[in-house]
């Protein structure tokens, strides 16, 4: 503990409150980046600089503390930022006693028999990890973290008097936010984990001027026009720079919508209803809201809930978009011109048939600045790429393409590519092994491993939970029978033509080294035949 100690004394000052803010989160776990962020935020230990902004600056002390060995990376964004991290748990027990000694901040779980709360209490920093229905007593705390626990169908009628609070989140089971949250006008970050489908937020809510920050995990929904006749029109969002997930329909509705959000980062979004020529809206065409205005839209993720009626489709997306997320919308190749032509675009995730086609051509000089690709249950057969496309690629994710073939040449000589990564596509993505052994790369197979099976049947060790049952399904789309027959000891009654290819890896280790790992498994009536690993190293 002196070392500890000693690295505390010495840290600068503003980066102290950060340090011993990690003794409230519970003992080994990981945390997520933002949320910490956020409550750094909220309790004022970072100051805004004009670049960066308070999220920024606080992302930088993260980064020095890091640096400095108090606080581990756990997992990181296909950007590169950090998205968990973790504290020791010596590091947390100090934390968690020097801020008592100090009276920074009160930790209550009467769950594992901590402090409980005080009959006077004068507290304004708090950590709940257990349900409480004296909350009313903190009259000056500024950061509320209620998600660790469903507090049930309504909303503590008491949060409405905590009129310093600028950082609230909560686990519920109500459909629906009463508008007496309009109270807290100095909230900055609303979070809510719905124990179901959909959240209605009261549009008051959407008028509380230093709002920053929006977030229901699945979708939220809200009237444009309440029972009081207010309308969104007259809301004041203009601080907003996180919201998700909106469930939305096309058309100006939802452009008058983002329009109130000029300074929006962070944006993921549901859209229902139809878009395109359709005879539901009489022959006009409802298109996609444009984007272009919302110039510091950074991130953005799009959820269709419908298909396209009869196109043309066009996009229009603001010229700093770093990130995109594409699900759902099943359109055709051609489409992604657009997308491609974004000058700071770093990451592409198109998914559940975002795009529908046999063939997709990329044109000439696309995706200038793309470092990472992802494509998941796609119905793509063929993918056409220029030698000068994707010049900053660096990895590359293919999931459930089952149709796919092959990887485009290109990628073979790309020098900046440092992984290919495969899961659940077409056995032929195999022969990408025998491309390299080609090249120089020594390999080794092994078949029929003892530790998961024996004899053409799964063993003991690879039961139906910790194997390949569950991938299997997916992978098949097939149910499987997960009890053992009376006649034979397999787990698995399905037939597949060829083998299934789980995963398959190919890593460059430095320069042109690399490292191709992969896992297939041959299943026919009587279960499993074949279970083969491998693991090639070598240089291109």
């Amino acid at each position: 503990m002196y070392v500890i100690a000693f690295s505390n004394k010495n840290l600068p000052h503003q980066l102290k409150p950060c340090f011993l803010n990690f003794g409230g989160f519970l003992k080994g776990k990981d945390i997520h980046v933002s949320k910490l962020v956020r409550f750094c935020v909220a309790e004022g230990f970072v100051q805004a600089n004009m670049e960066n902004g308070p999220e920024g600056a606080a992302q930088g002390f993260l980064e020095d503390l890091i640096s400095r060995n108090l606080v581990m990376d756990v997992e990181k964004r296909p950007n590169g930022k950090l998205k968990t991290c973790r504290i020791h748990d010596l590091l947390h027990k100090f934390c968690l006693e020097k801020a008592k000694h100090e009276n920074f901040f009160r930790r209550i779980n009467r769950f594992s028999g901590e402090d409980t709360f005080p009959e006077k209490s004068k507290e304004y920093r708090l950590f709940v990890h257990s349900f409480e229905d004296q909350i009313d007593l903190f009259k000056l705390v500024k950061v509320l973290d209620l998600e660790s626990f469903n507090i049930g169908g309504t909303f503590p009628s008491e949060i409405q008097f905590l009129i310093h609070l600028r950082y609230i989140a909560a686990q519920t089971s109500e459909s629906s936010i009463s508008s007496s949250m309009a109270k807290l006008r100095n909230l900055e970050t609303f979070v809510v984990r719905r124990l179901g489908v959909e959240v209605i937020l009261p549009s008051s809510l959407l008028k509380i001027v230093k709002m920053r920050n929006i977030h229901v995990n699945h979708r939220a929904s809200f009237s444009l026009h309440e029972n009081n006749g207010e309308s969104l029109a007259n809301s004041q969002l203009d601080n907003l720079e996180t919201f998700s997930s909106p469930l939305l329909s096309y058309g100006e509705d939802a452009k008058m919508i983002f329009r109130k959000m000029p300074k929006l980062r962070n944006l993921s979004c549901i859209f229902s209803g139809t878009f395109g020529y359709s005879e539901k809206v009489k022959g006009r065409c409802v298109l996609f809201p444009r984007l272009e205005f919302l110039s510091h839209l950074e991130s953005l993720k799009l959820v269709s809930n419908s298909y396209p009626s009869q196109l043309p489709h066009v996009f229009s997306f603001s010229t700093t978009l770093r990130e995109l997320t594409l699900s759902n919308f099943r359109l055709p190749w051609s489409q992604i011109s657009t997308i491609g032509e974004l000058p700071n675009l770093e990451t592409l995730k198109l998914l559940l048939r975002a795009f529908e086609g046999d063939e997709w051509e990329v044109k000439y000089l696309e995706f200038p600045k793309l470092k990472y690709l992802e494509l998941d249950d796609l119905n793509i057969v063929e993918w056409f790429v220029p030698d000068d496309a994707f010049p900053m690629l660096e990895r590359l994710v293919l999931t459930k393409c089952k149709r796919f073939e092959k990887i485009p040449s290109p990628f073979e000589e790309a020098l900046c590519l440092k992984s290919i990564e495969v899961n659940w596509c077409s056995w032929k993505f195999y022969q990408m092994q025998d491309i390299l052994l080609s090249r120089g790369c020594s390999s080794q197979r092994i078949y029929g491993s003892p530790e998961y099976l024996a004899h053409g049947q799964l063993t003991e060790k690879a039961d139906v939970y910790s194997f390949g049952v569950p991938l299997l399904e997916i992978v098949t789309g097939r149910q499987i029978n997960r009890s053992k027959s009376t006649d034979s000891n397999s787990l698995i009654s399905i037939v597949s033509s060829e083998p299934i290819l789980i995963y398959f890896r190919i890593y460059t280790i430095a320069a042109r080294n690399v490292l191709l790992t992969g896992v297939a498994v041959s299943v026919d009536e009587t279960g499993i035949t074949a279970f083969s690993t491998w693991e090639s190293r070598g240089t291109v």
